[in-house]
């Protein structure tokens, strides 16, 4: 095992972390970063997931991407 995949063992996997905005879950998205996955934070309010977003990549130095949606309802997941 090279140093980096050490370093990162969770590069190349995507997480999807649902209610990512606050506590728990947000810690489980600087969480993932840190080892090296992309992360797509969630949540059903659009200021609150731009801002976590926004603040975990500043935590972090790595960039996440995040869906507005409820992934409890058929109709927001593909």
């Amino acid at each position: 095992m090279s140093s980096q995949s050490q370093a990162y063992p969770l590069e190349g996997r995507v997480a999807v972390v649902t209610g990512s905005s606050q506590g728990t879950w947000k810690a489980v998205s600087i969480g993932l970063l840190q080892a090296g996955a992309t992360v797509l934070v969630t949540e059903t309010n659009p200021e609150r997931s731009k801002k976590v977003s926004e603040e975990v990549d500043q935590l972090t130095g790595r960039e996440t991407d995040y869906f507005i949606g409820d992934l409890s309802k058929n109709e927001n997941v593909i």
